[in-house]
């Protein structure tokens, strides 16, 4: 008797102990949408294909001079720098069902999505951000338009070239209005020698951030290959790679 008894109460401190498990997974599964974010992205932000590898992490803006040159920006035109930009962003778009145009509120503009070439069913596409930082690169050419070739853009008359500028203007104007950043930098008084002092600024902000470079990646590892973007995202053309 006493052996049924221990055997019995074993048994129930298992039970106990694999249903104790199972409700921290279970409570687990169901805040891990909260924790890393996928679940506000469900809530706040419209369908993308990539939603799935978003990813955020704490990212300090820097409190860098004005003018800084680096990878991606020079005060003057540079191969070089050219290169930069054009290794860095994605040379090829994606494709997505043409079913999900409805999330992206698009249902009733089918008729104006691109086919993909060897499949109706689908339709080019492309994350923003990277029209984005064409944009913002357009921007600095343009703001070189006497030393850079426009050959291969819109065209090269100063008519086209401000139209797409006005157009990057605006298109960023949203982008930046939309995410609203409310995190602050401030303004400082700095002592030097002497007992002087003077009204500095203190750009080094923290924000919570994307990880930039898992969007990147997934963008060229998903990208068309028989499809390749020139001039950004304005004109596309079939190719071999």
């Amino acid at each position: 008797m006493h052996f049924r008894q221990s055997q019995k109460r074993n048994l129930d401190y298992t039970l106990s102990f694999i249903a104790c498990v199972l409700s921290i997974y279970i409570l687990k599964q169901s805040i891990r949408p909260i924790l890393d974010g996928s679940w506000c992205n469900s809530i706040f932000y419209s369908w993308s294909p990539a939603e799935n590898i978003l990813s955020y992490e704490w990212t300090t803006f820097n409190n860098t001079p004005f003018f800084t040159e680096d990878a991606f920006f020079k005060l003057d035109l540079t191969a070089d720098l050219e290169q930069a930009w054009a290794d860095f962003l994605p040379r090829h778009p994606i494709a997505i069902p043409i079913s999900r145009l409805k999330d992206l509120k698009h249902s009733d503009n089918l008729r104006l999505a691109q086919p993909f070439p060897t499949n109706n069913d689908q339709v080019i596409a492309l994350p923003e951000v990277f029209v984005q930082l064409h944009c913002l690169h357009f921007l600095w050419q343009y703001s070189h338009r006497q030393e850079y070739n426009y050959t291969n853009l819109l065209g090269s008359s100063e008519e086209q070239l401000k139209r797409r500028t006005d157009q990057c203007v605006e298109r960023l104007r949203q982008a930046i209005m939309c995410w609203a950043d409310p995190g602050v930098y401030t303004k400082l008084r700095v002592h030097g020698g002497g007992g002087s002092s003077q009204l500095g600024v203190d750009l080094d902000t923290i924000h919570r951030c994307r990880n930039f470079e898992d969007i990147r990646q997934w963008t060229i590892e998903n990208g068309v290959s028989t499809i390749r973007m020139l001039d950004g995202w304005w004109n596309v053309t079939m190719s071999s790679g």
